[in-house]
């Protein structure tokens, strides 16, 4: 029987913007182990966004047996390593403090500086890095994790609550022996996901998740969706150094074991659809928070083989940009004019004596080189300003994934680099 053309190789295309936004309410969402630790990381605000921001799923909220047994041997860790990067910081700025303070009075000694001046200067050092101690313990506060917080967490108290009844089963004795050979036989011949832990005391981690999580979309028929803040090679498809979707192999897998498609994201780009798909109170502060944390990087929709990573411009942005190139365009057409009566100038004094000396030769081409790259760049401004003005009005308020658009922008930077040149020669 004939089949479509894409049919036979439906792991092989990436998913668009907006099937990875529906991702977010209509499939099963698995979060990781990491995005669950990381709300010991984040600031109160951004924790509550976050939490409920996956209260919005309802049912359609899961985590494997893995996850939850890795989260709770790694809680502690995780709230012992916070607060010590707190007492760390304050304690580097006490020895910080202590160091000028003594640099301060040898060097009062050996110039015999005045005591209303010496005193102006201790005044100086311990007021600023006294602020900044007092400032890193309003901010560990902020983070809303109290000293006891190991025996009495409120966060484990508000994951109790929000996945009860949504933890999977551990696998039974023989299912696990057979699952461990299968992560061993996976880590040896680099078959994802997990051989990127080879070596790892606990490797097997990644595929019992896998495995535990493929039995539950099998049994709920419904398109899986994972959460995570991992970005290793053995869960993530990358091309020239950038993250374009889950590995084939695995969305392959999916499909062949559940019938279902198979959608990775990390944390930042599920409260970004969360915001829009689910109505979810997510702020802007809280979206670059979660992308501060190591290891996220975004998945990317549209055309792949750019060695440069794709831009995600909004079309107010684009406005923006937009009347940056005209302004732009216009800065360096005035430059151009100056440039033009430079030449002039020279011209008319070479002509005036017996011909051009050489250093008003090499001058001459030098203008006319710059005079020909200031006329080429106007005109690509201009073109990228009509463009960028239209892109606007077109996309309405979906974000913008357009290869000649970023193009134009990294012309609108160049330009920005030429006028700053140029005009230092002027």
């Amino acid at each position: 029987m004939p089949k479509g053309f894409s049919e036979d190789f439906a792991h092989l295309i990436i998913p668009s913007e907006s099937s990875t936004a529906e991702a977010v309410t209509s499939s099963l969402v698995v979060v990781d182990t990491n995005v669950l630790l990381d709300l010991y990381r984040f600031a109160s605000n951004t924790r509550e966004e976050l939490l409920q921001a996956l209260r919005k799923l309802g049912n359609r909220l899961w985590i494997p047996h893995q996850v939850a047994l890795e989260f709770h041997l790694n809680r502690i860790g995780v709230i012992s390593g916070h607060d010590s990067a707190y007492v760390d910081a304050v304690k580097s700025l006490e020895d910080a403090k202590k160091r000028l303070l003594d640099v301060l009075s040898q060097a009062s000694s050996r110039v015999a500086l005045p005591q209303d001046e010496v005193k102006r200067l201790t005044d100086f050092v311990e007021d600023g890095l006294n602020g900044a101690a007092d400032r890193l313990q309003k901010l560990r506060q902020l983070h809303g994790i109290p000293a006891d917080s190991i025996k009495n967490d409120p966060i484990l108290k508000q994951l109790q609550t929000l996945f009860d009844g949504r933890v999977g089963d551990a696998l039974p004795e023989s299912e696990l022996e057979d699952a461990q050979k299968e992560a061993q036989r996976r880590i040896d011949e680099g078959v994802p996901p997990g051989f990127k832990d080879k070596g790892k005391a606990e490797p097997y981690g990644d595929y019992l998740l896998w495995h535990q999580t493929l039995k539950e979309v099998d049994s709920r028929r419904l398109p899986l969706l994972i959460v995570t803040r991992d970005t290793k090679e053995d869960w993530f498809w990358r091309h020239d150094n950038q993250t374009v979707g889950a590995r084939t192999e695995l969305v392959r897998e999916c499909l062949d074991i559940t019938g279902m498609t198979l959608t990775m994201m990390s944390t930042k780009t599920f409260l970004f659809h969360a915001r829009s798909q689910l109505r979810a109170d997510v702020s802007d502060s809280t979206l670059r928070q979660v992308e501060i944390l190591p290891g996220v990087e975004e998945p990317v929709s549209g055309e792949r083989g750019s060695n440069r990573r794709e831009l995600q411009l909004t079309p107010s942005l684009m406005a923006e940009l937009s009347v940056l190139a005209r302004s732009f365009a216009e800065e360096l057409n005035r430059t151009g004019d100056r440039l033009a009566r430079q030449r002039e100038q020279i011209a008319s004094r070479a002509a005036m004596s017996e011909g051009a000396t050489p250093e008003e030769r090499d001058e001459l081409e030098a203008l006319d080189a710059d005079i020909e790259q200031v006329s080429q760049r106007i005109s690509d401004l201009r073109v990228a300003s009509f463009l960028m003005e239209e892109e606007s009005h077109k996309r309405g308020g979906d974000r913008i994934f357009w290869k000649p658009v970023m193009s134009r922008a990294m012309d609108i930077l160049d330009s920005s680099r030429m006028l700053g040149r140029i005009s230092a020669l002027l």
